[in-house]
């Protein structure tokens, strides 16, 4: 037996408590292993090797090159909390969570790790960010005019709008097929403008699972 063989002959006993169990949970047969330790992998059907790798998540083409380490698991995406339920219309609406967490690709929750989903309830920005849609939230990045950020007034959850920020307050743009939704100038009620609070710029967002796009057909 080989150093690398009693390394896994060593994991394998740590992991599942013996040979035995190992072979139960993996489907391979206890011989297959016996010979595997005792003469080398090189031996043993690639079936059972690749079984006898996964199980054990070890990295079979650097076994191949002459390295043994377990294989890196990198999952492609993260969950992030769904922290509020805010409105794309009227900013003192309360709106319960529906969710609690909802995956977003990792290279984001790397970029971003403030970030937090927000759901959008309302069509005053569904040219950007469609009814139900999850909005990913940088909380406490700075924010420009002209971006996309929740804004909270007078204590309210807040609401996402386009902002424009003024000497004296802020505009809150909307960006909505429904011309009835007009931009809405909010004044500072002190020097510090402690009634406005600029949480977050949006970055990014995503459909929740049951999300359904509304299609309009116009078939004449």
């Amino acid at each position: 037996m080989g150093r690398a063989e009693e390394i896994i002959k060593e994991k394998i006993l740590d992991k599942f408590g013996s040979i035995s169990e190992f072979s139960r949970v993996i489907g391979v047969p206890r011989s297959t292993i016996d010979n595997a330790l005792t003469r080398g992998f090189a031996g043993a059907g690639s079936d059972a090797v690749l079984k006898m790798f996964r199980g054990l998540n070890l990295d079979l083409d650097a076994y191949a090159g002459g390295m043994l380490r377990e294989k890196s698991i990198d999952p492609e995406f993260v969950d992030v909390p769904i922290v509020l339920s805010v409105s794309a219309g009227v900013p003192d609406e309360d709106l319960p969570l529906d969710d609690k967490k909802h995956p977003i690709p990792i290279v984001m929750g790397k970029r971003y790790p403030n970030a937090r989903l927000v759901k959008i309830n309302g069509s005053s920005m569904d040219r950007l960010l469609p009814d139900g849609a999850l909005a990913l939230v940088d909380f406490g990045a700075d924010v420009e005019t002209d971006d996309i950020a929740l804004v909270c007034v007078d204590g309210s959850d807040g609401m996402i709008k386009r902002v424009r920020v003024l000497e004296n307050g802020v505009e809150l743009i909307p960006e909505s097929t429904d011309p009835t939704f007009e931009p809405t100038v909010y004044k500072c009620a002190d020097e510090d403008c402690t009634n406005i609070e600029v949480r977050g710029k949006v970055i990014w967002w995503t459909p929740p699972f049951d999300f359904l796009i509304p299609w309009k057909w116009d078939l004449e």
